[in-house]
């Protein structure tokens, strides 16, 4: 789970430096290379994002998948209208 919830700003970063490798494409000079250094440590970035998370997900506890299992086996605790006795009305509130 922690594999796919990396995914989200990987996405987002990696578009981000799709949009500054367009728009250094259309610029000259000095900002064209400082557009192509920020576009390539934005992929470093994304990649950063997809380790971490497959590091996280293989190698350790994840704590998004702990917290899931927790709530999906946890005692179910007393319905709000328990009856007591077969066929007793509920109370009104």
């Amino acid at each position: 789970m922690c594999l796919v919830f990396c995914m989200i700003p990987m996405t987002f970063w990696l578009v981000m430096a799709y949009v500054i490798l367009y728009l250094q494409k259309r610029s000259e000079g000095r900002m064209r290379v400082f557009g192509r250094l920020l576009a390539l440590w934005l992929i470093g970035l994304a990649a950063c994002f997809l380790v971490f998370g497959a590091y996280i997900q293989f190698f350790t506890d994840c704590p998004v998948e702990r917290r899931a299992i927790r709530l999906l086996s946890a005692p179910r605790g007393i319905p709000i209208d328990a009856r007591t006795e077969p066929g007793k009305a509920r109370p009104s509130f």
